[in-house]
């Protein structure tokens, strides 16, 4: 028998709808923002639209501008889990969304082995290199925790350009204007040198 392949987005949409008929997100409950989700699922933006608009379209989620993604129904999701597995085994699905979670752990893996290269090759010419990142750990006192930067002009006000961002053991590579400032951070930035202080000065003072 022939194995239906699903789109990912399709496959979040499954993913989310399943944790809020398991308990983890409760009707009314806001979702993470469109950046913090693509972040979390390691897909585009676009891809995360697609599955929203497909929940939406459904019933388990509204998404209004004002408000954001906010859970709508949990017997709507459950109703959307049935009419995916009358049409894949459940076997057949959980091996799908098994080796989908495998690749994205491979994908991962490859890219924080590739980042870990390139921070010890920076480290090494740090005394020689003008474009060695600088360093900088967001705590909880901060200013600005759970904005992005976007909101914070980033670039514009410090000169300084974010490479990365080190979230727990997640490496989230070009974060891009969107992302979120969440404590604990640690953002990898190139720029002169005077952008450490500017970013230093952004967070502190």
């Amino acid at each position: 028998m022939a194995t239906i392949k699903m789109a990912s987005y399709q496959k979040i949409a499954l993913s989310i709808a399943q944790d809020i008929v398991d308990g983890k997100y409760a009707v009314g409950e806001k979702l993470s923002g469109r950046s913090t989700l693509a972040s979390r699922y390691k897909v585009s933006s676009e891809t995360i639209r697609k599955a929203m608009a497909v929940l939406q379209d459904v019933q388990v989620v509204s998404i209004k501008p004002s408000s954001g993604i906010c859970i709508q129904s949990a017997l709507k999701a459950k109703a959307f889990l049935e009419q995916y597995t009358s049409a894949h085994s459940i076997k057949e699905l959980r091996n799908d969304l098994l080796e989908w979670m495998q690749r994205q752990k491979q994908e991962t893996d490859a890219m924080r082995s590739t980042m870990k290269k390139l921070l010890d090759m920076t480290e090494r010419q740090e005394a020689i290199s003008p474009f060695s990142p600088f360093t900088f750990k967001l705590l909880a006192s901060m200013n600005h925790i759970g904005q992005t930067s976007s909101d914070l002009q980033f670039w514009q006000v410090t000169g300084a350009t974010i490479i990365a961002i080190l979230r727990g053991d997640e490496m989230l590579l070009s974060p891009g204007p969107y992302a979120e400032f969440l404590e604990g951070d640690l953002l990898y930035f190139i720029g002169p040198k005077e952008s450490y202080e500017r970013v230093k000065n952004l967070f502190v003072n």
